[in-house]
C-alpha cells in the first residue's frame, strides 16, 4: 500500500511539471504566426512559422517553403542563414539550438545554431524529415525520383547509419522516440505498404488485401508516440496503433505537428486558418 502511495505521489508531482513545461513550448504559437503561414516545427526554444510558395500549374516541382524561425518569448524572426532562401523542408532538432535544413538543391544542411554557418550532411535528400525525440536520428528518402530509398543518420556522429534496399520507391520516414525503430511507406510490391526496417531487414506490416488502412502521403514525417503514429494523407490526419496494427480514428485537418514532452499534438486547418490541439487518443484538448 505505501509503494501504491508512492509511485500515485511522484505520477502527480511529476505530470503538473511535464504539462506546464509542455504549455511553455506552445505559448503564444498562434500569436506570432503570420496570415497565411502554417505551423512547421516547435520547440521549447523556439518555432517555425512557413509560408508555402506557390507552384507553377502543370508543374511536377517539389513544395518550397519561405521559413520563418521565431525564438521563444518574441514576436520577431529571427535571422539566420535561410531566412531570405526558400527550402524544401527544415526542423527544430530536439534537445539542441541546432535546426536541419533540406536545400533547393537537395542538400541536407545542419546549422548548430541560429548564427551558425550551414554544414553540408548529404545530398539527393527528399522531404519530409523524421527526427527522433532525442533529437540523436534523422530519417529521409534519399535518391532521384523514383528511385527513393530510406536512410538513417547519426546527428551525433555525422554519418549515414544504413539504406533500405530494393525499397523504391520509399517515402514518409517515421523514427520512433529514441531512433531505435524505423517505418516507411514502400511502393516496390506495386502499391503502397507500411513496412519496418529490423537489423538490415525490411519487413511489410501490411497487406492491402488483408488490413486496408491509409498510408502516410503528406508533406510531414509522421509523429511516434509510444504505439501510435499520427499521419497525414489526402483524406485527413489518422492514428494508427502500431502493435496490434490497427487504425485508431480519423480528423479533419492537415500538418499535424507534435507538442515536445507532451501527449499533444496540434493539427491545422489551413482553409479556416484555424489549429486544434489533440491528444493521441484522439481527443480535443485545450492548449
Amino acid at each position: 500500500m505505501t509503494c501504491t502511495r508512492s509511485l500515485l505521489l511522484a505520477a502527480a508531482i511529476a505530470l503538473p511539471c511535464c504539462d506546464s513545461e509542455s504549455r511553455a513550448a506552445s505559448q503564444g504559437v498562434d500569436d506570432t504566426r503570420n496570415p497565411g503561414e502554417i505551423l512547421l516545427d516547435l520547440r521549447d526554444d523556439a518555432r517555425l512559422y512557413a509560408m508555402v510558395q506557390p507552384v507553377p500549374a502543370q508543374s511536377d516541382a517539389p513544395r518550397t517553403l519561405m521559413v520563418r524561425w521565431v525564438k521563444q518569448g518574441q514576436a520577431q524572426p529571427a535571422s539566420w542563414a535561410f531566412a531570405d532562401s526558400p527550402v524544401l523542408d527544415a526542423r527544430l532538432v530536439p534537445h539542441s539550438e541546432a535546426i536541419i535544413v533540406v536545400t533547393q538543391n537537395r542538400d541536407l544542411m545542419l546549422l548548430t545554431s541560429i548564427d551558425a554557418s550551414p554544414v553540408v550532411l548529404d545530398s539527393r535528400v527528399h522531404p519530409p524529415l523524421s527526427l527522433s525525440e532525442n533529437g540523436q536520428f534523422l530519417a529521409y528518402a534519399q535518391g532521384v525520383i523514383p528511385d527513393l530509398e530510406i536512410t538513417r543518420f547519426d546527428l551525433n556522429k555525422r554519418s549515414r547509419l544504413e539504406s533500405t534496399q530494393n525499397m523504391a520507391p520509399a517515402w514518409s520516414p517515421a523514427l520512433s522516440e529514441n531512433g531505435s525503430r524505423l517505418l516507411f511507406v514502400s511502393g516496390s510490391t506495386g502499391y503502397p505498404e507500411l513496412w519496418e526496417y529490423r537489423g538490415n531487414q525490411a519487413v511489410r506490416l501490411t497487406d492491402r488485401n488483408l488490413t486496408p488502412i491509409p498510408f502516410p502521403s503528406g508533406p510531414t514525417a509522421p509523429i511516434w508516440n509510444g504505439n501510435t503514429i499520427v499521419f497525414e494523407d489526402t483524406t485527413g490526419v489518422h492514428l494508427l496503433s502500431i502493435e496490434p496494427l490497427r487504425l485508431l480514428g480519423s480528423l479533419q485537418g492537415t500538418l499535424p505537428v507534435g507538442v515536445p514532452r507532451s501527449q499533444r499534438f496540434i493539427v491545422q486547418d489551413t482553409t479556416e486558418n484555424r489549429w486544434r490541439w489533440m491528444s493521441f487518443d484522439g481527443t480535443e484538448v485545450t492548449p
